[in-house]
Order: structure tokens, then C-alpha cells, then sequence
């Protein structure tokens, strides 16, 4: 013969839960830039908290010479354009720390294209109207130009100037040689030079 006790009155073990609630990750806005085309630019390094965040962003487009993706603090980059339009791209940058999402932060990056101009040349006789030059420039519209002169007094033409050299009178020639002149032009647009 034997009884069971059965208590109703039992303590267990002590435990403890720990519950953390992180920081929703945040990334300082970054400011809209803008560069000539074949130009380097340096886009500040991303400033996010918690400082342990890891940043991943995204480019819309990779024509500005500029990889399509990527993770950390963008760099140093050069930027292209290879069409008249102002080339533009915008950056998606995300922050995540600990497990958590941030709210993405876009900014955008705008390359400007460099000018070009094709001008043509006179063969005149000394005392002969020398015409003003036809320029065509690209883009066709907007394009301002200084241009500079070699031999100027022997041809006749003022040593510098802006714009599209006016028509003129050949000087005479008593030298027995050619009198020869390269005008160069260098065109500029929205800040950007081009190729003279």
C-alpha cells in the first residue's frame, strides 16, 4: 500500500524576455548635381543613422556613366553625355540596419552635353569682300563662342572676338606670299566647353 501527494502549488524556474525595438534607419537627403560631360564628379558620401546602416542604391540610368547599381558610398565618377539633351539620372538609395528598412532618399545627377561648331574658311584676293564665316553648331540653338586669330594683321581680321566675325575688306598684299589666318573658335554652353 502506497499514497501519491499531488501539490497544486508549483514554482518553476525564473526567465526573462528581452525585447528590442531598433531605430527606423534614416539617410540625409543628398543635393541634385549637375556636370559637364567628361567631367569627374565626386558625390559626397551618404551620411545615415544608426552609423552601422548599409546603403544600397540604384541609378535610372547608366548613360551618365554611372554603374546601374551598387552598395556603400558612390564615389568618384566621370559623367557622359554623348546626346544634346541634358543627360539625367536619379539615385534610389535605401538604408538598412539591423534587420530594418529605412525610407529611401532619391537625388539627382545631371550631365550637361559639350558644344561643337564646324565654321568655314575664305580664299580671297587682296581688296576682295571676305564673307562672314557660316558656322553650324551643336546643339543647333544656345551655343556662345569666342574665337582667336593667327596672323591677323595679315589677313585683316581683328586679333579676338565673340561671336560670328563680320564681313570685311582683304587687305592688299605686297609680300609676294600667301597671307594665311586660323581663326579658332571655342564654343560654350550652360557652362560646358567644347572642343575649339
Amino acid at each position: 500500500l502506497y499514497g501519491v501527494a499531488v501539490s497544486t502549488y508549483c514554482i518553476g524556474n525564473k526567465d526573462s524576455l528581452k525585447i528590442s525595438v531598433y531605430p527606423t534607419p534614416y539617410l540625409q537627403h543628398m543635393i541634385t548635381d549637375s556636370i559637364c560631360a567628361n567631367q569627374a564628379i565626386t558625390i559626397p558620401s551618404f551620411t545615415a543613422c544608426p552609423l552601422n546602416s548599409t546603403i544600397a542604391w540604384t541609378n535610372s540610368n547608366p548613360t551618365i556613366g554611372l554603374a546601374a547599381n551598387g552598395t556603400g558610398n558612390i564615389g568618384t565618377f566621370t559623367g557622359s553625355n554623348t546626346s544634346n539633351p541634358l543627360n539625367t539620372a536619379t539615385i534610389n538609395a535605401v538604408p538598412t540596419a539591423n534587420g530594418c528598412v529605412g525610407n529611401d532618399s532619391s537625388f539627382t545627377i545631371v550631365v550637361k552635353p559639350l558644344p561643337t561648331m564646324v565654321a568655314s574658311g575664305s580664299t580671297v584676293c587682296p581688296t576682295d569682300n571676305v564673307p562672314a564665316p557660316t558656322i553650324t553648331t551643336n546643339p543647333a540653338a544656345g551655343v556662345n563662342y569666342n574665337w582667336t586669330t593667327t596672323n591677323n594683321t595679315g589677313i585683316g581680321m581683328p586679333a579676338s572676338g565673340t561671336g560670328i566675325p563680320t564681313a570685311y575688306t582683304a587687305p592688299a598684299n605686297m609680300t609676294l606670299t600667301n597671307q594665311i589666318g586660323i581663326v579658332t573658335y571655342s564654343p560654350t554652353l550652360n557652362g560646358c566647353a567644347g572642343p575649339p
